[in-house]
């Protein structure tokens, strides 16, 4: 009781302070956000780690990894978003201590495992240990009473159900928002107070189900595993660039077993992929960086005045 009573004087403390620059303390409203704090907690984890990755691979850019990493992970503990945390500190882990080659495995791997995720993640967190992991890691409010995830499971059993039996329109989806297109989304409308809409599914795999079917899923996949399998290979990206984007790309496809990334459910997180993508591909090759060189301009005068040299030398008649 004791413990309690302190944190709500700790949370009362921060929210007096925070109230000072007008900011609420609540978790949906504490940060701006299109769709919501998971949003930003995702978007801090990435720009976290693709601070890192700049300041490792770049040194003459090293001086942003403490302002870009010390405001994203202020906003990451500001949204209280625990999941993104944990694959932050688990894609740092791959990329600092893993091969080029056992990076792209493990990243292959996550994407072979989405279909199963919320099996497994329903089999850990609807267990009877959540709700004391809740309790620890987050205050008991009504959130807490619904276990570890805030109410994931219930999510995802009902997208169980609607999956078991099989349905024509689970080949191809019923298009944005299926779950809403297909019901399934009355079944746990509850836990969020009774809104017309739920966000997503919580899951990309179970999302992806519901908007494009299996198919769908099936293709989002395989560009994956053949993304991860070039990354792997290509002599067109140098190695240190290699690793940070596997890297990356596997902390968005961890972040996806308990959230929709890489769409609209997440909006920023759709903004951010396609920044990093559009990076990416204006990067030099190993190869262009190699023939252009340094000091290219000095590089053309010494060959002009070799070709005159050679010129004059076979102009020259010998005595």
């Amino acid at each position: 009781m004791g413990e309690l009573g302190e944190r709500q004087n700790l949370q009362s403390s921060v929210s007096q302070i925070l109230s000072l620059v007008g900011l609420s303390q609540r978790r949906l409203t504490v940060t701006l956000a299109v769709t919501g704090a998971n949003t930003i907690g995702i978007v801090s984890a990435a720009s976290s780690f693709l601070a890192l990755h700049v300041a490792i691979a770049y040194p003459k850019l090293r001086w942003v990894f403490v302002p870009v990493s010390g405001i994203s992970l202020f906003a990451l503990i500001l949204t209280d978003a625990r999941g993104p945390l944990l694959v932050l500190l688990l894609a740092m882990g791959c990329y600092a201590l893993m091969s080029r080659r056992a990076l792209a495995l493990v990243a292959a791997s996550a994407v072979a495992f989405a279909p199963f995720s919320a099996l497994a993640l329903n089999a850990l967190l609807a267990g009877p240990g959540s709700l004391a992991a809740e309790s620890i890691t987050r205050s008991t409010t009504r959130a807490g009473e619904l276990g570890a995830g805030t109410g994931r499971p219930i999510i995802w059993e009902a997208g169980f159900r609607w999956v078991e039996t099989l349905r024509p329109e689970q080949m191809f989806g019923s298009g944005l928002f299926g779950h809403v297109s297909n019901g399934v989304f009355r079944d746990f409308l509850w836990i969020f107070d009774g809104r017309t809409l739920s966000t997503s599914m919580h899951n990309y795999a179970l999302q992806m189900i519901m908007d494009v079917g299996y198919f769908g899923l099936l293709a989002s996949l395989v560009m994956l595993l053949a993304t991860f399998g070039v990354l792997a290979r290509s002599s067109a990206v140098e190695p240190q660039n290699a690793k940070g984007i596997m890297a990356f790309l596997l902390l968005i496809q961890l972040c996806g077993y308990t959230e929709v990334v890489g769409g609209p459910y997440h909006f920023e997180v759709y903004i951010m992929l396609l920044g990093v993508v559009s990076a990416v591909a204006a990067l030099p090759s190993p190869a262009q960086r190699a023939h252009k060189g340094p000091g290219t301009s000095r590089g053309r005068r010494g060959s002009l005045v070799a070709i005159g040299a050679s010129s004059r030398q076979e102009g020259a008649t010998p005595s």
